[in-house]
């Protein structure tokens, strides 16, 4: 016996949640309703952060001359004491470690998902969880573009 759905039906169920449960028009089998994506396998999504990076490192490059760093952030180059809060699994972090892998600059890593005085510490001075944080001569700087834009500069005044 084979199931016919008529286009009434099909009007009603194509506009109902959830979107991945709808029957195609061709086939009548599950598959999503055109328009609307598939979410991003979990095995793809460091592959697809990797290209993120890769295209945001060639739209973002930061002109050392005309940069300033955040409102209450000590300008780049010259000597400062770096203290970078992070994990290993946070895409973020891994935006700003890879940074921290192309310039040449010294900073002392703190790994709150494997230090819990480290994690104390982080949220006693911040009053947050949130990572990447690093610190510059005590001063905390959150978004992973404001610290990896002023790690770069920072690595280009001083090898100038």
């Amino acid at each position: 016996m084979v199931f016919e759905v008529s286009a009434k039906v099909k009007q009603r169920h194509f506009g109902s949640y959830p979107p991945s449960r709808h029957l195609s028009e061709s086939s009548g089998s599950l598959a999503h309703p055109k328009g609307v994506s598939k979410p991003i396998p979990w095995r793809m999504r460091r592959h697809v952060m990797g290209l993120m990076d890769t295209v945001l490192k060639w739209m973002g490059e930061v002109d050392a001359d005309t940069y300033e760093p955040p409102a209450g952030i000590p300008e780049p180059g010259g000597e400062h004491d770096l203290v970078l809060y992070k994990t290993d699994f946070c895409p973020f972090c891994i935006r700003v470690m890879r940074v921290l892998d192309a310039v040449d600059v010294d900073v002392k890593m703190r790994d709150v998902s494997g230090d819990p005085e480290a994690r104390a510490h982080l949220l006693e001075v911040t009053g947050r969880r949130t990572v990447p944080c690093m610190f510059i001569d005590g001063v905390p700087m959150f978004e992973s573009a404001d610290i990896s834009d002023w790690l770069r500069v920072h690595a280009e005044r001083n090898a100038a």
